[in-house]
């Protein structure tokens, strides 16, 4: 069974060389300060969904903006890529980022069957000021990913703390359940069958360097 990284490898490759492929975001295009929230979305691109919510527990309303290109007359793959950006208020009205990604939100097209036609949606939300993104999608190998950033005052950036993935061989029945905590090190993996309630179960200590929403790379995380 192919894991969740490689199945998200796989999706980004195939992007790459499709030559009528949508391009990802150029993340220089975001600008790292700006008068207001429509301030960080570049031209061509527009706000598919927007969170008012606390990042830095400094009582000041931030946003979380996932970004969508627009479609584009007569290119008919365009419309389809993602991007997810953060900025915080500061106290003098304006606002700056602290991560941007062309990675963490995936694609309209980049769901497969499970999607649908037309195609998938990510579920962004914020819990506790923790952005959370859940995803999922497959075909015979149905998945879904949950993946965490939490503001760090300390590098004024969004860091990753931690990923849940789920692979499921709809052939086979087949599941493995993949939890890392990126601020404890500790990944945990179970495995067994979805008819079953025993699962093989194991757990190690990994020493993953810091990794930031900037720099989010779904085939990276695990290793």
């Amino acid at each position: 069974m192919l894991s969740f990284p490689i199945l998200a490898a796989v999706i980004l490759l195939h992007a790459a060389q499709d030559p009528d492929a949508p391009r990802a975001l150029n993340l220089k295009r975001v600008p790292a300060a700006g008068p207001q929230p429509s301030s960080f979305v570049p031209s061509g691109w527009q706000i598919e969904k927007q969170l008012t919510v606390d990042l830095n527990a400094d009582q000041r309303p931030d946003r979380v903006l996932q970004l969508l290109e627009k479609k584009i007359a007569g290119q008919e793959n365009s419309g389809d890529e993602r991007a997810l950006v953060t900025i915080l208020a500061q106290p003098d009205g304006t606002w700056k980022r602290v991560g941007a990604s062309n990675k963490v939100v995936y694609c309209k097209s980049c769901f497969g069957a499970l999607s649908g036609p037309e195609g998938g949606i990510p579920d962004v939300s914020v819990k506790k000021g923790v952005v959370i993104v859940y995803q999922t999608g497959g075909s015979r190998e149905a998945w879904n990913s949950t993946t965490r950033f939490r503001y760090e005052p300390s590098s004024n950036r969004m860091r990753l703390i931690g990923t849940d993935e789920v692979v499921v061989d709809r052939a086979t029945g087949d599941i493995e359940t993949t939890s890392t905590n990126l601020l404890t090190g500790i990944q945990e993996v179970s495995k067994g069958r979805i008819d079953q309630d025993k699962s093989k179960k194991t757990r190690r200590s990994l020493k993953p360097p810091k990794r930031y929403l900037d720099d989010f790379n779904p085939e990276e995380v695990w290793k």
